[in-house]
């Protein structure tokens, strides 16, 4: 498997539509920047979904904080408040809260 595209992800310009700074040279089309507002990860997403799909990579990127600090105890605080911290952010964004 490969890696996926680099966060930030965001909502794009064109509505139901999901898009990051990076480019996604596996999707065609994906590189019509000024129509979409960023390299398209995803569109006709369910205006629902989009917060969720967006905040993917922090999504994974607080899990693997939170699962390192799980596999090395015992954790400190300061780590695990980082780690607290990253996951509520993460959660917001999924949860179009922020």
């Amino acid at each position: 498997m490969s890696a996926h595209t680099p966060g930030p992800w965001r909502k794009g310009r064109c509505p139901q539509s999901v898009v990051a700074d990076a480019p996604v040279p596996e999707i065609r089309g994906s590189d019509d920047v000024i129509y979409y507002g960023g390299h398209l990860i995803a569109e006709s997403v369910a205006t629902q979904n989009i917060p969720l799909i967006a905040a993917a990579p922090e999504l994974l990127a607080a899990l693997k904080v939170v699962t390192a600090h799980l596999a090395s105890p015992p954790p400190s605080n300061r780590g695990w408040n980082a780690a607290l911290n990253m996951a509520e952010a993460a959660i917001a964004k999924a949860e179009g809260r922020a």
